[in-house]
């Protein structure tokens, strides 16, 4: 037995406090490390969230495949650039803490880029705005980057620049005036490209100036296997969404409004569902020869300039290219485009039916068909006499008919008597509308991206409010923690506040402010959900859905407050558990 003396308690204890210090920023030697950076820190600090450091930079010289950066509130005038790559199941994370708002602001930085990143790297949460180049740029190839939750404006070169990558996912983004584009995969000579990625909400607007055919809000030179969803392209010199990849498909997308295309798929087994392309300087859609495409329950419209509303089969003619067109409107309402609404080359091998055709300004020549022999302009008596589905073979259910938008121009829901509801067919069309309601809501589908009558979903997203709860009173508390599988939840409260932003009355917002318990570290989904309808029949539909990191004890998260005012309802669960507590507020 060792007999302990006064120095060696002491030395153990100052061992043991060493320890501490450090082991609050690594979690072992062997594993995963989370630091901490904030305005107020010193690169000279261990890292920690008491004695964080002060550089994102000096973060990313330190950490390696595992490492979390959690990045506190404020402006950092660096770039980051990752000499580092993770892993597939050990990536490296730059996140901001607990929601707070950081800031990479390239003016006067050292780095033109604002991050500079690796394989297996996530970038979440931040705003980026004034570099010299890109917000955010991939190595030559980089797999598995995830980057979400981002503001990324005002750079000067492209908002997401990325040459070549495998499962990458971009998500809740938007990319606004940055000088040379919003995003962006083009490989080196001899690059794979971009497979496997998905883009969801993502949002591009009035990225560049002028008239320039290299400056796209989303552009895709090469790749395979792309599914873009519930994004949208605004403005801007070049095209909304120029995609030469493969295996593409567009899910709820708009493009408005580009000086050139508004959506370009060059490959094959492309797709264009749900979505709108209206109001550009050139057509609203062009698909080039050699691929092949389905454009189904969709709109193009409008436009600018004299020419084609819409082309298939450009660039070689006689190319053999495959189009499939069902239940899709084709409008223009503006004089200036006095060409044909719809060309379709020599090689275009078509497969139409159920869509409706309407331009006022053209009507000798709605339609071009070059594949057809003889004559090729099908005109408004053409498609309502039957003549065009004679001659074409194709064109079964299809009409010649003003849509009735409620706006022509800008609002493209349907009008209650316009003859494109129910006139759709249900053969391949989409579960859901551009709005999420559920195809057909009554008789048949309508033509179109948007399904009339019904409230909207939520796409492609679990609804995580319908589940009913038992005996709830629409005014009280209701915990109703179980125990999970990571973490017990518990004693949720919700309560819409006004915050002050350091006491600036003026600049005071609405929030909700969110309060839990947790027995333990773990991931958290909080889902914030509006009651409709009367008690006896209550629903609720989810508004808006965050995951956050929860610390054992208590929790306080600031999130935006819902918009409609009346009963709401916060629930808070345990990722990968079976813990849920739940309560109600008012709006």
């Amino acid at each position: 037995m060792i007999k302990s003396t006064p120095c060696h308690v002491a030395a153990v204890m100052a061992s043991l406090s060493a320890l501490l210090v450090t082991g609050a920023a690594m979690a072992s030697v062997a594993g995963a490390a989370s630091y901490y950076v904030a305005t107020s820190g010193d690169n000279g600090s261990p890292g920690t969230l008491q004695q964080p450091w002060r550089s994102l930079q000096h973060a990313a010289e330190q950490v390696k495949a595992g490492d979390t950066v959690f990045v506190r509130g404020g402006t950092y005038r660096e770039g980051v650039e990752l000499e580092a790559a993770g892993t597939a199941r050990r990536p490296i994370k730059f996140t901001t803490y607990r929601n707070e708002k950081a800031v990479l602001d390239g003016k006067g930085a050292e780095r033109s880029h604002g991050f500079n990143i690796r394989s297996n790297t996530t970038v979440d949460g931040f705003k980026i705005k004034n570099f010299r180049d890109y917000g955010v740029v991939g190595a030559a190839k980089a797999d598995r980057l995830s980057l979400k939750n981002l503001t990324i404006e005002k750079n000067s070169g492209t908002g997401i620049r990325l040459w070549s990558g495998v499962g990458i996912r971009v998500q809740d983004v938007l990319l606004k005036e940055n000088t040379t584009g919003g995003f962006d995969c083009s490989p080196f000579p001899g690059g794979a490209g971009c497979r496997r990625l998905r883009i969801t909400r993502v949002h591009a607007t009035e990225n560049g100036t002028g008239n320039d055919t290299a400056v796209d809000a989303f552009a895709v030179e090469k790749g395979s296997d792309i599914v873009v969803r519930d994004s949208s392209a605004k403005g801007g010199p070049g095209d909304g969404f120029d995609f030469k990849s493969d295996k593409t498909t567009l899910r709820r997308v708009i493009s408005l409004g580009t000086t050139r295309n508004g959506i370009k798929l060059w490959g094959v087994n492309s797709r264009l569902e749900n979505s709108i392309s209206a109001g550009h300087g050139m057509d609203g859609v062009s698909m080039p020869s050699g691929g092949s495409v389905t454009v189904i329950n969709s709109l193009i419209a409008n436009t600018r300039s004299y020419g084609y509303t819409a082309v298939f089969g450009t660039y070689n003619e006689s190319e053999s290219t495959k189009v499939k067109i069902k239940n899709t409107i084709f409008a223009n309402a503006v004089p200036e485009n006095g060409g044909a609404l719809v060309y379709f080359s020599s090689g275009v091998k078509l497969t139409s039916d159920h869509n409706l055709y309407y331009d006022p300004y053209r009507e000798d020549c709605v339609i071009d068909a070059q594949f057809i022999s003889g004559e090729t302009c099908f005109s408004k008596a053409d498609i309502e006499s039957g003549r065009w589905q004679r001659r074409s073979g194709q064109g079964e259910g299809s009409i010649y008919a003003n849509p009735l938008f409620v706006s022509a121009l800008s609002d493209f829901h349907l009008e209650d008597s316009s003859l494109a509801i129910d006139a759709g067919t249900s053969a391949g069309a989409p579960a859901n509308g551009l709005e999420c309601r559920t195809r057909p809501q009554v008789g048949a589908v309508d033509i179109g991206p948007y399904e009339k009558g019904g409230a909207s979903g939520a796409c492609g997203q679990k609804d995580y409010c319908s589940t009913a709860t038992a005996g709830v009173s629409h005014s009280s508390l209701i915990p109703s923690a179980k125990r999970g599988k990571r973490a017990t939840i518990s004693r949720l409260k919700g309560k819409v506040k006004r915050a002050t932003a350091r006491g600036n009355k003026s600049s005071r917002k609405l929030r909700l402010v969110v309060r839990f318990n947790l027995s333990g570290t773990a991931r958290v989904r909080v889902v914030v959900c509006r009651r409709t309808g009367e008690e006896a029949d209550q629903k609720k539909v989810q508004v808006s859905r965050r995951i956050v990191s929860g610390k054992r004890g208590l929790n306080r998260y600031l999130l935006k407050a819902p918009e409609k005012r009346g009963l709401h309802t916060v629930r808070a669960s345990v990722i990968g558990g079976t813990s849920l507590a739940e309560a109600g507020f008012r709006r």
